[in-house]
Formats: C-alpha cells, sequence, structure tokens
C-alpha cells in the first residue's frame, strides 16, 4: 500500500459498493416500472377490502370502525408513552455518563499534570471522553430506535431554545455598548454602519461550520455500517452529514460573489468577463496551490498517473475529468475547487442577467434550480452515476442559486439611502437593511427554520438509506438540489440578522473563526500528518485539533490576506487598464 493512502478517510460511496452496473437493460426498467405497478394495485386493493368488503350476512364491514379506531388509538397512547418514557430514561443515562466522563477526565488529567506529565494529561482527558462515547452508544442500542431520535429532536429543539435565550441575555449589553459608542463617535459613526452593510459577519459562521463538516466527515472515526443501521452517535451521524457542505458551499459562494459586486466594495469597479474570473479565483488559489504542492512533497510518487492527477488539480480540471474518488496528492475534497472555478466562468453572464431582472425571473430561477434534482438524479442512478462531468452539472444549480438569492436579497430587504454633499446635492448612494418589522419571515426567522429542518432531516434520515423502487441511496437527492430553499433560507437569516441565532452567529468572537475556514479546509491533511509524525498522535485528537486551529490562524495571517490583498490590487489593476 503505498503512502498516504489511508489520509484522508475515503469519501464513502468509495468504500460502501453499492452493486450499480453500467447501464441496465431496458427489460429491467420495464420489469422495474412493472413490479412498481403491481404494488400499487396490491395495495389499493388491501384498501378496498379494509374499507368496503362484507361477511356473509352483509352486514356491516369485516371489522367495524369503532374497532379499527379504538385499537390504533390504543396502540399509540402506549407507544407514545412507552417512547416519552424512554426519552426520559436514556435522557438520566447520558447525564450521568457525561457527568462520569467529566470528573474521570479532570481528576485524571489533574493528577498527570501535577506529575509534570501533559502528555499523559492529555492522554487521560483523551480517554475519559472516548470511554463516555462507547458508553453513550451502547446506552442508545439498548432502547427501541425511536426512543433515541425522540431524545435528539428534544435536544434540538432544547439546544435552539438556549441560544435564543443566550442571544436575549447579551442583546442588552451590546445595545448600551453601541449607545455608548454612538454618543461618543457621532453622525460619522453611523455613517460608517451604513457604508459598512455589505459585510455579513453571520455568513463567516457559516464557512466556519462547513469547515467543521468537513473536517468531521474526512477525520472522524464513523463509519457507513453504525449510520446506516441506527446505531452511530450524534457526533458520527453529523459527521455523515459532510455530504451537504458541498452544495451549501457552492451556494454561499455564488451569493456572495454576487452581493459583493452589487452592494459591495467591487460595485463601482468595471469588469469584463476575463477579470471577473481572474480576479476571484486569485483571492484562494494561492493557498490551494501551496497545499497541494506541499502535499505532492510528502506523499511522492514515482507513478505517472499520481502525477497526472497532481497536474489536473493544480489547474482546477479535475473536476471535469475525474472522479470524485481520493486521488494523488489526497487533498481532501479538491474537486470543490475545480468545480468552484468552472462555475466563476459562468458567474458573470449570469449576474449580468440577474442584477436588473425581475421578481418572476428570480422566483423562475430558485424553481428550476430546486426542481431539476428529480431529471438529474434519475439520469445519474440510471446512466452517469460515474460521469464526472455529468456531475459537475449537477452541481452548478447550487451555485446559480446563490447568486439569485443575492439579488432577491437586495430587491427585498435592503433599501437605497442618499447621502447629500455640502451643498445639498446627492452625492452617493448606499444600501442598508430594512427595519426588523418589514422583512419577509425567511428573513427574520431563517435561520431558526432551517436549522430545525435540517436537524430533523439529519435525525430521521441517513444519506445511505435507500429510496423505495429504486434502491439507490437518497444523499444524491439532498445535495443536488432537493435542500437548496432550506440554505436560502439559512443565508438570508444570517444576512439580516433579525433572527435571534443570526445574531448570536454574528457576534464578534464567533464571527473571527469564520476566518479561520479556508485555512481549516486546506491545512487538515498537513496538519493530521504532521502530528502523527511528530508527536505520534495518529487520529481525530484533540492535539491535531489545536494544531489545526493554531496554523490556520497562521495561514490567514501569512498566506490568506495577502492573496486577498493581491486580488484587490489586480482588480483595480485590470479596472484602470480597462478605462485607457
Amino acid at each position: 500500500k503505498r503512502a498516504g493512502a489511508n489520509y484522508p478517510v475515503p469519501f464513502p460511496y468509495s468504500s460502501y459498493k453499492w452493486h450499480v452496473p453500467d447501464r441496465i437493460p431496458m427489460w429491467q426498467r420495464r420489469n422495474v416500472v412493472a413490479a412498481f405497478v403491481a404494488l400499487c394495485n396490491l395495495h389499493a386493493a388491501a384498501l378496498e377490502i379494509r374499507t368496503h368488503a362484507f361477511d356473509e350476512q352483509g352486514e356491516g364491514n369485516l371489522y367495524e370502525d369503532s374497532r379499527w379506531w379504538n385499537e390504533d388509538l390504543a396502540h399509540a397512547v402506549v407507544a407514545t408513552k412507552d417512547t416519552v418514557g424512554g426519552a426520559a430514561q436514556l435522557a438520566k443515562i447520558h447525564a450521568g455518563i457525561l457527568g462520569q466522563a467529566v470528573s474521570q477526565g479532570f481528576l485524571g488529567s489533574a493528577a498527570k499534570l501535577r506529575d509534570g506529565d501533559f502528555h499523559g494529561a492529555l492522554e487521560a482527558a483523551s480517554g475519559a471522553v472516548t470511554q463516555a462515547q462507547v458508553e453513550s452508544d451502547k446506552a442508545s442500542r439498548s432502547f427501541r430506535s425511536s426512543v433515541p431520535r425522540l431524545l435528539a429532536v428534544i435536544m434540538l429543539i432544547v439546544c435552539i431554545g438556549l441560544l435564543w435565550g443566550l442571544e436575549s441575555l447579551l442583546s442588552p449589553l451590546s445595545c448600551s455598548q453601541d449607545s455608548l459608542g454612538s454618543a461618543a463617535l457621532g453622525s460619522q459613526s453611523e455613517l460608517q454602519k451604513v457604508g459598512d452593510f455589505h459585510h455579513f459577519p453571520a455568513l463567516g459562521t457559516l464557512r466556519f461550520l462547513l469547515s467543521v463538516m468537513v473536517l468531521l466527515f474526512n477525520f472522524y472515526p464513523w463509519t457507513v455500517q453504525a449510520v446506516q443501521s441506527r446505531k452511530a452517535g450524534i457526533l458520527s451521524v453529523f459527521s455523515s452529514w459532510g455530504v451537504l457542505a458541498a452544495p451549501m458551499f457552492f451556494t454561499l459562494s455564488g451569493f456572495c460573489q454576487s452581493y459583493a459586486k452589487t452592494v459591495g466594495s467591487k460595485a463601482q469597479l468595471e469588469e469584463d468577463f476575463i477579470s471577473a474570473v481572474v480576479v476571484r479565483i486569485m483571492a484562494w488559489y494561492p493557498y490551494y496551490a501551496i497545499s497541494l504542492i506541499f502535499l505532492a512533497t510528502y506523499f511522492f510518487s514515482y507513478s505517472a498517473w499520481d502525477w497526472s492527477s497532481f497536474t489536473a488539480q493544480f489547474f482546477l480540471i479535475s473536476g471535469a475529468f475525474e472522479s470524485r474518488k481520493v486521488t494523488f496528492p489526497y487533498l481532501p475534497c479538491s474537486w470543490w475547487f475545480s468545480l468552484l472555478a468552472v462555475y466563476t466562468l459562468g458567474w458573470y453572464p449570469m449576474h449580468t442577467v440577474l442584477k436588473g431582472s425581475v421578481n418572476s425571473v428570480i422566483w423562475t430561477m430558485f424553481t428550476v434550480a430546486t426542481t431539476v434534482v428529480i431529471p438529474s438524479v434519475l439520469l445519474e442512478y440510471l446512466f452517469l452515476s460515474e460521469e464526472p462531468l455529468f456531475q459537475m452539472i449537477q452541481y452548478s444549480p447550487s451555485y446559480f442559486f446563490g447568486q439569485a438569492l443575492a439579488v432577491w436579497q437586495v430587491k427585498h430587504c435592503m433599501l437605497m439611502q442618499v447621502q447629500t454633499g455640502q451643498s445639498g446635492s446627492p452625492s452617493s448612494q448606499l444600501l442598508t437593511l430594512q427595519p426588523v418589522g418589514e422583512m419577509p419571515f425567511s428573513a427574520r426567522f431563517g435561520v431558526t427554520t432551517s436549522c430545525l429542518i435540517l436537524g430533523l432531516v439529519m435525525i430521521f434520515i441517513s444519506p445511505f438509506d435507500e429510496l423505495p423502487v429504486i434502491r439507490k441511496p437518497c444523499a444524491s437527492i439532498f445535495t443536488k438540489g432537493l435542500l437548496l430553499p432550506v440554505f436560502g433560507l439559512h443565508i438570508v437569516g444570517l444576512c439580516n440578522e433579525a433572527d435571534p441565532l443570526a445574531r448570536l452567529a454574528a457576534r464578534p468572537v464567533v464571527n473571527w473563526a469564520g476566518k479561520l475556514s479556508l485555512s481549516m479546509f486546506l491545512l487538515a491533511l498537513p496538519m493530521h500528518v504532521a502530528v502523527r509524525e511528530t508527536l505520534g498522535f495518529d487520529g481525530f485528537t484533540w492535539t491535531f485539533l489545536a494544531s489545526l486551529l493554531a496554523m490556520s490562524a497562521a495561514g490567514y495571517f501569512l498566506i490568506e490576506v495577502p492573496s486577498r490583498r493581491f486580488a484587490h490590487f489586480l482588480a483595480v489593476f485590470m479596472n484602470q487598464k480597462a478605462q485607457k
């Protein structure tokens, strides 16, 4: 086995083999349709017998309606009581396990630290967490599957309620600080706030969460079999849904690029097709290229095929020609950048069409981008499951959905303010957010609504569950367009900061983590290798996480900030050259 083949953890579909023939014969497709029709007929016949069948004496139905209703109601009440009681008992067990793990980890780490053994303290804390997770999973498996799910739903609602309460406690403090600051700075501060509205700090928190999802998906020790059999823990289930990070990443990229061009600092810069593509790619490409070169040097190979794969990734063409399996130099999810580069080619013409369009055109884009998932997934299941070019086309609606969402945000959630000069004539126009009471419901409570929907999807559905009749995993439906309206709710809610969760995500402490998102994405594998080689910690450890955060902060200031400054300089230079 060649070096580095186990890093990162392969994409689940590469290790979870579905028996899918290259091309299903026509007679097999007809048999599937015939079987489905027969199944529907049998179901209809059963309903007909249950509802309208009569006995030999012709007196009433075979089973009286009252008997059916009473038995069903009694079973439902008993099942509900058992489920609620089991959820309460399971919550007590989890609380006891958590308390025992905290006490054991604290006492063990303190004893090791008194002896001066820092390495042993980390191992004691990690061992307590691991033991608690094993006991928690064992306790969950001892109950029926409905009990852990009900407990997870309750925990989801309670967590959202706690976050709402935390924001309500922090809001009076921030309001008092803002009032003092505005009294000291005067009207100049207000103008500065209006001019800075094109920056959405809460979106930085979303980027950080996407990076965490990718990190857990690739490095956390979860298995497909445990997730599919409902025997996995909460963190394993959340890690398995890292497949949603890709479409949300493309939606967020399309939104940010179009929104920044509409009301941001780049709004006044004249761009053509070439400059629009070059400037947006150069904002992240140097960091991406450095990570690829480092991994190619570490996992050095003498295979010509490996270096051809490296060349394709380096020049951002691997997404259209290579499969989604892990290839040399093993950068996790490197195909995201290749697809983003291709979608950026279509950003300029699509933005030109959407920026002056009416609501009907925007909603047509929303509808098409969401409903195209049905024919797209059917083609994938039947014919084109292993075609990289077709998969690139499948993810493109997410990017263009984000572009349309940015135009909708400007039209429905922002107001134009005109600043006057000293002579009283208009000097400039600035966009500011509407009052909260005038915003649509999707803008005021979009984050809470989307978190509830996504949480329920993760609790009750596994990305590896098979669809009925088709017998294919359902992950493609969720990643290729079905959840785009939910992603849109989440992004719009974060932008307007009317939702309590959005205001909490926009806090400076939380928002600063968003600056580390690109560094965490690109440095995850290099830091995993460095920690394993230098400190001897292998796997998903606290040492790995702490080292990754530290290096991500350093990479942000040393690589990402200069890259973005260079991209801005390049945009200004190309604009000046175009005006001459």
